[in-house]
Order: structure tokens, then sequence, then C-alpha cells
């Protein structure tokens, strides 16, 4: 198949099914079906086992539309499409794919109020003279102030950024409102900016409306990225805005269960009183509190931009039991979104979202939750731990996927950096079907580095050499886009193959597939669990499927995926028929 039946490329202890943590509940109720997952929660490769047969219930993290989306949200979705696409093309599952998408952030409304100023410092530089709005200590106030916000050396200095735009953003349109002719000649041919500059003179600035404009303006160009890249949509798309009264209830329900408490407009989940009932906190990341700087540096990057440290003297402070505690639901200051509550006007915190809407789709056992690798710790933790302790069960998602960093020229991608890339930008030079190779060839959960090196090539290399491949020749593979390199994709040991990329037989036979596993025994099920509506799961992991469906599952470029794989079916095809019986045995 062409991610072959799909070998280990993890350590040999991650088959060392002795070795999971006592947290984790292996799932009795579905059939054993041989294949097995790299699950986060046990830091091991474990037997996949739905709860229901073939359905499969799973929830991914949406992306905070702020901005625009980049290369490493993609290789994120389309890695995760890769292993979705796989067990519901080949293995047969029936699956049911919950996304979130987070519209209430504090980034959403730094960035509404950012925008807003920015958009009055430009138009002063209509309205007034060459030069003249220089003289303005308005406009000179929240010129400074946008340039602070967008240089990453000196962002650090706006201690309260909506405190400061909301100041600058009244005083400027004061000053505009007084100067500004409506039939003046400073925006002659230019209609659409006439039309907005008068809106925003007429009209004053209202966070409840302008933090749902911006988040669906991203929304839109997310989805729309998405579908370029080939990734299959979800089945149930939720926003954290359409969803405010049922994260009032889940909070109060964690309230009642006496594992989460008021403080001064805001309400905070009771970490050690979690841990002190017998659950267990951090099962993704389970060292992440014995490093205490660590710890508290990602809690606080958790709780969002606008947190306010301080003490009870601060009417806006937050006031926890433990610096572990972590915020359900945010008091809401002024300039920021708010809704009423039984804590006073408020907005949801961000881990809460998604235990809520998950919860509200997929009940109190899911069989897949996933994300990117940095949101593991305190995202993902406390989201599994407010779901447990909403329902008052111990284990609430059964396998947390997570794939690997993406890092350019090593570091991690950052506009202050220079090498910040878009998914717009990254489609604008090559094909989608190419970033999926790219992804393709790499395992989801290893790390990835892209080394750049001018416009027309990307050097991927895998940093991760596995000890028991060290035998192996090493791979090199080249991707071309009008005869020029698109990357230089290296590997040691196993490797995904796609069959578009190799010229031989040979090298197909040598190479094979590595997300998954599927154990040697394939028909050690769980007999005691079969029925006849399963009808031997197991048994139907033996079919194979046409290499020319999956294949075209797999790449998924829009409007020129068989154009693309043409290459592949034809290497296949053109095999004598003695080579393509060889190969099916191989590959069963």
């Amino acid at each position: 198949h062409s991610l072959h039946l799909y070998r280990d490329i993890m350590s040999n202890n991650n088959n060392n099914e002795e070795n999971v943590p006592e947290h984790w509940i292996r799932p009795e109720d579905g059939i054993k079906t041989g294949l097995k997952l790299y699950n986060s929660i046990t830091q091991s490769k474990v037997d996949f086992i739905p709860q229901e047969g073939r359905k499969v219930s799973w929830y991914i993290c949406g992306p905070t539309v702020y901005d625009s989306s980049h290369l490493g949200h993609a290789r994120n979705y389309v890695s995760l499409d890769f292993v979705r696409r796989i067990l519901s093309d080949y293995f047969g599952y029936d699956i049911f794919y919950v996304m979130n998408i987070t519209d209430i952030d504090d980034k959403i409304i730094i960035r509404s109020h950012h925008n807003y100023v920015k958009f009055l410092v430009e138009i002063s530089r209509k309205i007034f003279k060459e030069g003249k709005e220089e003289s303005k200590e308005e406009y000179k106030a929240a010129k400074e102030l946008i340039e602070k916000l967008e240089d990453p050396k000196r962002k650090k200095e706006v201690k309260k950024p909506v405190n400061d735009l909301l100041k600058s953003g009244s005083d400027l349109i004061r000053l505009l409102r007084e100067n500004y002719n409506e039939q003046s000649d400073v925006v002659d041919g230019d209609e659409e900016i006439r039309k907005r500059i008068k809106e925003v003179i007429d009209e004053d600035f209202n966070i409840q409306n302008e933090y749902l404009k911006l988040a669906r303006k991203y929304e839109k160009e997310f989805l729309t990225d998405m579908h370029k890249l080939g990734v299959r949509p979800a089945d149930v798309l939720t926003r954290v805005s359409e969803f405010v009264d049922e994260v009032k209830d889940f909070v109060q329900r964690i309230i009642d269960n006496d594992l989460a408490y008021e403080s001064n407009g805001d309400v905070f989940f009771k970490v050690q009183k979690f841990m002190d009932d017998g659950y267990t906190y951090a099962k993704t990341y389970p060292t992440a509190l014995k490093d205490k700087d660590q710890a508290r540096e990602l809690l606080e990057d958790g709780e969002g931009a606008l947190t306010v440290e301080g003490g009870e003297k601060d009417q806006n402070a937050i006031i926890k039991n433990d610096e572990r505690d972590f915020v359900l639901w945010k008091k809401s200051k002024i300039g920021e979104p708010k809704w009423e509550s039984q804590w006073g006007e408020g907005r949801p915190g961000w881990h809460i979202e998604c235990s809520t809407m998950a919860c509200y789709h997929l009940g109190s056992r899911v069989d897949i939750n996933c994300g990117g690798i940095d949101l593991r710790f305190p995202h993902h933790d406390n989201q599994l731990a407010q779901s447990e302790a909403h329902y008052g069960c111990k284990q609430w998602v059964n396998y947390f996927l997570h794939t690997g960093h993406l890092h350019i020229d090593g570091l991690k991608m950052s506009k202050s950096l220079k090498n910040f890339i878009t998914i717009e930008q990254s489609l604008n030079v090559y094909t989608a079907t190419q970033l999926r190779l790219l992804f393709l060839m790499h395992h989801y959960n290893s790390p990835l580095t892209i080394e750049l090196q001018g416009n027309d090539k990307i050097e991927l290399t895998n940093k991760k050499l596995e000890n028991q491949y060290a035998n192996r020749d090493d791979v090199e593979i080249i991707v071309t886009k009008q005869n020029k390199k698109f990357a230089v994709i290296k590997n040691s040991g196993n490797l995904s193959i796609n069959y578009a990329l190799f010229s031989s037989y040979d090298n197909i036979i040598k190479l094979s597939g590595s997300h998954f596993e599927l154990s040697n025994n394939k028909n050690n099920n769980n007999n005691n669990n079969n029925n006849d509506n399963d009808n031997n799961l197991s048994e139907s992991l033996n079919n194979s499927v046409d290499i020319k469906d999956l294949m075209n599952s797999i790449i998924a470029e829009q409007d020129s995926s068989q154009l693309v794989l043409s290459r592949g079916y034809n290497l296949f095809n053109n095999l004598s028929s003695e080579q393509q019986t060889s190969f099916n045995d191989k590959f069963n």
C-alpha cells in the first residue's frame, strides 16, 4: 500500500505496553483490531480500540483566528488529515470529526483595537496636509504606540495594550472629527477609503462587534487555505462565540463538583484538589510541573496577554488560591467583549471552550483528541482535566495524537526572525501536492526542520535518526517544480513512500510507511467483544484497497491530483504481473 502497513519508527521500547502509566485505562468495550497508535497519554504505541466498533469520535483543536495561518498550521492539519484519511479510507472506520474555531481570545481583542488605531493613523496622513499630522500630539502618540506593538523588541514596553490603544483611539478620533471635511479632496478617486473613513468618523468603535469581524475574516482565510491544501473538512465546525451559554453551564458544573472557584469575577480550576481527588493532572506532559519556573511561564502564557497580575486592591487583578490554578471564566475589563454570567460580566477562558464544545458533540468519552505539540501543556492537559472534572470520570480521552514542531532554519517561526511563512505565500510558490508530499515524507509526530535556501528550494532533514535503522542506506528524494528543486528530502530508516516520486519498483519495495503499526497477529481479536454487526473488523484490515484510490485520498490536491499522480499509477500498472503479485504479497 502507498503508506505500507505500517511499521514502527519509534524506539523498540514503544511497543512494550507493560510500560504504560497507571493513569491510562485501556478501552475494554471495543474490538481489538491489532492496529496501534502512538498515544501521547502513554508516551508509547498502544492498541487502538474504538469504543463502538467501527465508529471513531475525534476532536481536533482548530486555530485562533487573529492572523493569517502559517506553514506550521499547514503541517499540523495536513499531517492529521493523512492519519484521518488512512483510518477512514483504508481501515474503514466511521469517523465523526469535530474541529473548533477560537474566535474569542486575547490576541483577537488586541488585534481588533490595533487595526482600528492603525487605520486612524493612516487616514490622518490623508486628512491633514503632508507633514502637518506630525505636529499633532494625538497623532504622534498613536503612531508611536503602533510602532511599538509591531516591533517585537519593543512590544513588551506596552504593559496594557488595550488600555493604551483605547486612549490613543479616543484621542485621535476626536482630532479627526474636528478636522475632517467630507467634501474635501483628500481621498478623491478612492470611494472605498472615503466610505471607510466616514464609517469610522460617524460610529464609535464597539469591540463587541469588531472582534467578530476580525475573527470571521481570518476564519474564512483559514478554511480557504485548508481547502486549497486538500484537507478534508470537519464533520462539525464549532465556534466559541456560539457556545458562551454552554460554557457557563459547563463551568458551573465544575464548581458544583467542588473543583473550581470564583474570585474577583474570574473562575479558576482547583488543580491541587483535582489531584487530591484521585485524578491525574498533566497527562500528556507528566513532567510539566516539576520545573516550576517553566510551568509558571507556560501557565501564564495559557492565561492570555490581557491577564492582570496584582493585589487585591486592583479591581481587575486575578487572585488565585494556587499559582497552578488556571482560569475557566474571565472577568471582562474595559475594551473587552463581555457576556452576562452568574459571576458578573465576562468571557470564556481559552482552555474551557474545547472541553465544552467537544463534550457537547462527543459526550463523556472520546476516542481521539489531537493537535500540535506546542498545545500539549497547558492547553490539552487543562482540557482533559476540565472535562474529567465536569463528568467525574478518570479518562475522558483514550488517545491523544500530537504533531511535531516545525522549525525554519532550526528556529520556531516568528515574524521578528523574518522566517514567518503564511500558507498563502507558500501556495503562491508551490502546489498543494508538493506541500502535502513534503509533510507526507515525515512522520507526523516527529520534529521537522525546513532550511530555507533561496526562493526555489527547501531542504527538509529528519533530525531524529533511529538506531535500529542505522544499517539502511540514507535516502535522498528530489521534488521539483518547473525543473527546479522544490525540496531535498533526507531520512535515515523508514520513510513514508509516494509512488509518484520513485522511478523503480525496487525502491518501492525497499521503503515503507510509518504512520501506523499493525501487529503481526492481525487476527488476535478480543472475541468476547465481537458481534455480527462488526463482522470481524480485523479481518477487513487484511483486505487491500485500490492503490489509486488510496493515493488519490492521501495526496488530494484540488483539481490536479489525477495529473500529479499519473506517474505513480503508470508505474504500478506497467509492472509485470509477477512484480505486481510480488508487491501485493509483500504488502498484503
